[in-house]
Order: C-alpha cells, then structure tokens, then sequence
C-alpha cells in the first residue's frame, strides 16, 4: 500500500503521464510520447507537453479512472478529425505531428475478431466468469471456438488464437509497450481461407438475407453492417452484377462469398 501511494502520489507525477500517454497511444496510434516505454533521456520528448500535462492531471483527478480518460480524449475535436489530410495538412504537418488530421489505423487484432462476431451477429455479450473450457489440462490442440469478445480469449504462452496472432497480437512471452501494425499477404489469406472466418462469412450472409429482400437491398445492407456505410457507386455495381443471375441471388453460398470479399477490403480493417 505504501508503495502504491508513493508511484500514484504528487511525489510521482511520472506514473500518470505514462498511464495518459498510453492511452492517447492506443487512441491515435502513436503517443505524444512516441517512445511509451521510454520517458528518459534517451527517449523523444513529448510533441505537446502541457496536453500530455493536462491529460495526467484529468487523470489523477478523476480518480485514476481510465474509462474517463479515455472518454475525455474521444469526444474532443483532436480524435474526431478525418483521417484524409488536406493540402494545407500535407503541406505544413506531413507527418502529423501536430495532429492535423486524424491517423489512418488498422484495427488491432482484438476489434477485428470482435467485429466478424458482431456483424455475423453472434457475439455473446457476456460479462465475467471463465476464459478457459472447464476440463482443460493443456494448451496443445486447444480449440478457440468461444464468442465472447476476444478480452475473454485465453492467452497461451505456447499457443495463441491464429486469427489474433496473424494480426500482430502482443506475444505473452515479452514485454511490449507498443504493439506492431504491420501488413502481411498472411492477413489477406487467414481472411480468405481461415475455417473460423469463413463460419463467420455464412452466418453474416445468412443474416444478410434474412433482414432484406431484395438483391439491391441486401447490397445496401451488407454493406452498411460490415462497413459502417452506404455501398459506393463501384460497389454497387460490382455486387449487383455478380448477383445478376435470379438463382445466384439466392444462393446462401454465393451471399457468403460476397460477404468474405468485403471482409477481406481493406475498409473493414482500417478506421478513416
């Protein structure tokens, strides 16, 4: 206990610096402090010191309350901006460090697996209770068939979820404060081939057809749940002519292998 007043007390002042700018790390990708495990001599100086400042002392004041934090940092202007830059914003902030405009980001490999259950509508939202299947003696040959959001998944030293893995979840056998974004002909292909997805696919076209009708609706549809959006011109046209044939377009396999191509899009794994 004295410990824990020491690092959280005015003594400390650190410790609440380092809890905010982890937080704007995994809002914006990228911290105000760029080195989040570094806050030494060696480390990048923060590019807004009085906003990392006042955020630490939000912190601290509420509480030590990262829900508000982070609830803080998500209704202002700074992370509402569109991540399409204008000219002015290409010409004078290139890099966005004066945070011009919004970063374009992958979802990290958590939120892409909690989406493909959301929009397939089977994400059990249960709260609490066991991670591991009752029984479980080892991680060998463990089954990840659970849909409850991936907070809930086990993590295994020796063995990961695959999906998570390949989308650069945090290896449980190091230390990291920053997790890697990187993009691999691996993702597409887990996308295209991966069973667990693909269980994902059927049940978000079979959702697909039966909340809409007709075939251009169904196109509206689909794409509004996967991607949060009306379906372009492109789009519209590409899916209707796909669907052009009346069998086709009832076809629950033909609506799956829709469904996988624009969970393979890179829409769905990016925020703009």
């Amino acid at each position: 206990l004295q410990l824990a007043r020491w690092l959280t007390g005015p003594a400390a002042p650190l410790t609440a610096r380092v809890a905010a700018n982890r937080c704007w790390a995994h809002l914006f990708g990228r911290g105000l402090v760029p080195t989040t495990t570094n806050f030494g001599t060696t480390g990048t100086p923060p590019s807004h010191p009085r906003l990392l400042d006042h955020l630490a002392r939000h912190l601290v004041d509420n509480r030590w309350s990262l829900k508000k934090t982070i609830r803080h940092i998500v209704l202002s202007r700074t992370y509402r901006l569109t991540s399409r830059p204008t000219e002015t914003a290409r010409a004078r902030d290139a890099g966005n460090k004066w945070l011009s405009h919004q970063r374009r980001r992958r979802l990290d490999a958590e939120s892409i697996r909690d989406a493909l259950l959301a929009v397939s509508g089977e994400l059990e939202p249960f709260d609490g209770g066991p991670t591991i299947k009752a029984g479980t003696k080892s991680e060998f040959g463990y089954e990840f068939d659970d849909r409850r959001r991936s907070i809930y998944t086990p993590v295994f030293r020796n063995r990961l979820n695959h999906l998570l893995a390949v989308f650069d979840v945090s290896d449980p056998n190091v230390v990291a404060g920053d997790r890697a974004s990187s993009t691999l002909p691996t993702q597409a292909l887990v996308m295209m081939n991966n069973p667990w997805v693909i269980a994902r696919t059927r049940a978000t076209a079979q959702r697909v057809m039966d909340e809409a009708k007709t075939t251009p609706e169904r196109i509206d549809r689909l794409t509004r749940l996967v991607l949060g959006r009306a379906p372009s011109e492109t789009e519209q046209r590409l899916l209707g002519a796909f669907f052009d044939d009346t069998m086709k377009s009832e076809n629950p396999q033909a609506w799956a292998a829709a469904v996988q191509v624009v969970f393979s899009c890179l829409d769905f794994r990016y925020l703009q």
